[in-house]
């Protein structure tokens, strides 16, 4: 009964196999003749024929011993199952219904040692119970790059695997208990609009918090691909710098995305640099600006385009320093500990490290604090207490504050372009929302 797991094709999730059935039954037993078998409490008589149409197997193994050629084969096995194997061997075509009804075949398929089941096994659908609700999924639906190996991929690989080295290596006399797979504590409805994404259907999403639970549960199940898929986004052409443009949100910007890369246009061709590389080394020979480009993983198939970073956040502020003749950005809590993951290459970088600079607050409110060299040129738009300013629009901020040595203002929301260059790097502002007292953000924070 045990087996010889190199005899076995290992588990293959995309559902291809080279082994083909050939409807011939081999001529192990007598084909008229009728064997006894009993399973439990129940009695069948099978004859060679059928038995031999999955073999070699413990079956014909036993049976095939002169001694045993009349004898019943008592087996402590369920009835129930037993008579889908018997729908098997004559020739029926079984099919799996439910993650229970996949698990029970699958152990005694092992038990009784049927290589051709064992392999409809391998190459049929992937049983769940998510939630509430049972799936019965195709395996070629989740094997699409990005999105393979992933949770089930990986779970029904130890599936297959465990019972065969331990009936092999323990000599059981029979398989260890199996449950299928059973995620109690995930959202089924969730995981039905996922699964219709990997079938190829687009799904309206109706809100942010839809967008995220969805991306959530992406992670979860380790589909990566449709992660980025989801992603909330805007890829634009800039009309007046003829280069393609991608608008994504912080939280979302993956570091193996990103490149500083100086001979990279928008739209090229590349391959994608490893996450643990260092992106910095791209700009050691570059002595004019450039911005920084991001390229989706896994979606964007290498093409590149000119990165603008969205924070929508009340932990940024703008201040504009007289006296240095500059402006510099500070993010502090959640905030600034994104863009310090993001940009740990620059921040590590010690041709770089002038243009960032830490500021320790006493406040312990405040648990990370990071401050950004930026530019403001005429193209920035600015809504500052909710009135639009004009274009040029810094230089009246400065004259109506001649007063002040630093300038505060809080940003709200904001789109940035990250500039680099040899020994530079700064953030360029695109696009900000702000306010300047304390009443102007009681103006703007609605009732519930």
């Amino acid at each position: 009964m045990n087996q010889n797991i190199s005899e076995i094709s290992a588990p293959d999730v995309d559902g291809e196999f080279r082994a083909e059935f050939i409807p011939k039954i081999p001529e192990i037993l007598p084909m008229e003749r009728m064997y006894s078998i009993q399973v439990g409490s129940k009695c069948y008589k099978i004859s060679g024929a059928s038995l031999s149409s999955d073999s070699p197997s413990y079956f014909t193994n036993y049976f095939s011993k002169p001694e045993n050629a009349d004898k019943t084969l008592f087996i402590d096995r369920s009835p129930v199952v037993f008579d889908r194997i018997i729908l098997h061997l004559q020739g029926y075509f079984v099919e799996v219904k439910t993650p229970m009804d996949f698990v029970y075949l699958f152990s005694d398929a092992f038990y009784y040692d049927l290589p051709r089941l064992k392999e409809q096994l391998y190459r049929s659908d992937i049983f769940v119970n998510i939630g509430n609700k049972s799936f019965k999924i195709s395996k070629k639906t989740m094997n699409s790059k990005g999105n393979f190996p992933n949770f089930f991929s990986i779970a029904y690989n130890t599936i297959f695997k465990d019972p065969t080295t331990l009936i092999s290596n323990l000599d059981l006399l029979r398989p260890p208990p199996q449950a299928p797979i059973v995620l109690i504590d995930r959202c089924d409805k969730l995981f039905e609009i996922i699964l219709n994404y990997l079938q190829g259907y687009e799904v309206p999403i109706q809100c942010d918090d839809m967008r995220n639970k969805l991306m959530r549960e992406c992670r979860y199940y380790r589909f990566l691909e449709l992660e980025q898929r989801l992603v909330k986004h805007s890829i634009t052409l800039n009309p007046f710098t003829i280069q393609e443009e991608i608008t994504i949100n912080l939280k979302d910007v993956k570091r193996k995305g990103l490149s500083v890369n100086p001979t990279l246009t928008p739209g090229s061709n590349v391959q994608t640099p490893n996450s643990d590389q260092d992106i910095t080394q791209d700009i050691s020979f570059s002595k004019e600006y450039h911005f920084a480009k991001y390229s989706r993983p896994y979606v964007d198939t290498n093409i590149y385009r000119v990165l603008i970073l969205q924070i929508i956040s009340t932990e940024t502020f703008m201040i504009i320093d007289r006296a240095a003749n500059m402006v510099k950005v500070k993010f502090i809590n959640n905030t600034a500990k994104q863009m310090q993951s993001l940009f740990s290459n620059f921040i590590s970088n010690p041709f770089l490290s002038n243009c960032f600079m830490i500021f320790h607050n006493e406040n312990p409110e405040i648990t990370n604090s990071l401050t950004i060299q930026a530019v403001v040129e005429n193209s920035c738009y600015l809504k500052l207490n909710d009135n639009a300013m004009k274009e040029g629009w810094l230089s009246s901020v400065v004259a109506n504050s001649a007063h002040l040595d630093e300038i505060p203002l809080t940003i709200i929301k904001s789109k940035w372009k990250i500039q680099v260059k040899q020994d530079s790097f700064r953030l360029q502002a695109v696009k900000l929302e702000g306010l300047t007292s304390h009443f102007n953000w009681n103006k703007t924070n609605d009732f519930l």
